[in-house]
């Protein structure tokens, strides 16, 4: 009698523990499910951010084209205006600093795209008796170098540089951008950026 009473007993708690452990799987699985909702909501809600126009709100030091003019007389170059791509014409732009520019933009998950960036670029003047010093600029995405743009010394960057992005450079969605100058250079500065599936 003993032994068929601890027999029932033992096959009690088996099964109240197989219950628990079934309730335990289920709870977690229920905050896992919540966990992935809270994530898509977040996303959802939050509008992607393709591109930048850099002006007196972006928090940066900024320059408008008037300014920029005369900084690129004054050195005898000739100032290239803001390039009217993706409509973000507007004649302000942000100084790089020598520790770099940071900035954030979505990237389209699937598929190739491109990274525009509408620098400020100058040209040599024609009185100038020697050409503008070399300098560069390094783009990095998510803390890979994706290129370096030379400037000066008669070389001139392409109207908008265009930059491919790769799904392994952005695999989240998310780019983070990080344009560095030349150690002591202070003569880049940016109009725009956006990204763009063409």
């Amino acid at each position: 009698m003993i032994k068929a009473l601890f027999a029932l007993l033992i096959c009690l708690a088996s099964s109240v523990l197989a219950d628990n452990s079934r309730l335990d799987q289920l709870h977690q699985d229920a905050i896992w499910h919540e966990l992935v909702r809270a994530k898509e909501d977040r996303q959802s809600s939050a509008k992607p951010v393709y591109e930048i126009d850099f002006n007196h709100e972006s928090g940066q030091n900024f320059m408008v084209h008037a300014e920029l003019e005369l900084w690129a007389r004054n050195r005898n170059l000739l100032l290239v205006p803001d390039d009217p791509g993706r409509n973000l014409q507007d004649g302000i732009a942000v100084v790089i600093s020598e520790q770099g520019l940071f900035y954030q933009l979505d990237v389209p998950v699937r598929g190739r795209s491109w990274l525009y960036l509408d620098l400020v670029r100058y040209k040599e003047g024609a009185n100038r008796p020697q050409l503008h010093k070399l300098s560069w600029l390094d783009v990095y995405a998510n803390r890979m170098r994706l290129t370096r743009i030379y400037q000066g010394a008669g070389a001139l960057p392409d109207a908008v540089i265009r930059i491919p992005i790769d799904r392994e450079h952005a695999p989240e969605g998310i780019l983070q951008i990080h344009l560095r100058p030349a150690p002591g250079d202070s003569v880049w500065a940016i109009w725009d950026s956006y990204i763009s599936r063409y």
